[in-house]
């Protein structure tokens, strides 16, 4: 009878886990250094390069940067004061850290100027206009995604530890 609840734990924790799995692969991107390292603040002279998590793959994307803003669904990327643009490139070149261009105020072909905060934005559908689904933005200029989990990521566990505490409880009333 004891390996059957151990069976029983295994199971609900492996099906907890595979959720939990799931809520965490949503998609993101972040802007970093040449090695894909989260980084907050860059200097002039500095590269900037973009590393993206869990990206819908598209033939071609356009990454943005634009000057840091509040993103609500359906709105105009161009309306927030784009700095830079790179177009067509792939989803696969911004997951393994494409370079945006390097910080300076002498207005080079693919500069970012100094001083600002800026958001980084991945625009999987190349429409010209943030969707909340599908378009991850680092919200937070060049200082990387502010997270908080999803209620999900932590209800989920919780739910799971629960349902193994009223489970082994009912079972050990059955025997009294």
């Amino acid at each position: 009878m004891r390996i059957s609840k151990i069976i029983v734990a295994l199971l609900v924790s492996v099906v907890a886990v595979t959720a939990m799995t799931g809520v965490a692969a949503a998609a993101a991107i972040q802007a970093t250094d040449i090695n894909g390292v989260e980084t907050q603040t860059f200097n002039p002279g500095e590269k900037v390069y973009v590393t993206g998590f869990g990206l819908i793959v598209d033939n071609s994307v356009d990454v943005y940067v634009t000057q840091n803003v509040s993103w609500t669904d359906g709105d105009k990327i161009s309306d927030a004061g784009v700095v830079l643009v790179r177009s067509g490139v792939t989803s696969a070149q911004v997951t393994n850290t494409l370079e945006l261009g390097d910080v300076s105020n002498d207005g080079g072909t693919y500069d970012i100027p100094f001083p600002g905060k800026y958001d980084v934005l991945y625009d999987a559908g190349q429409d010209g206009f943030y969707n909340k689904l599908d378009d991850p933005v680092d919200y937070v200029g060049c200082s990387g995604f502010d997270t908080v989990p999803e209620f999900a990521t932590i209800a989920i566990p919780a739910i799971a530890v629960l349902g193994l505490f009223l489970f082994f409880n009912k079972r050990k009333h059955k025997k009294d």
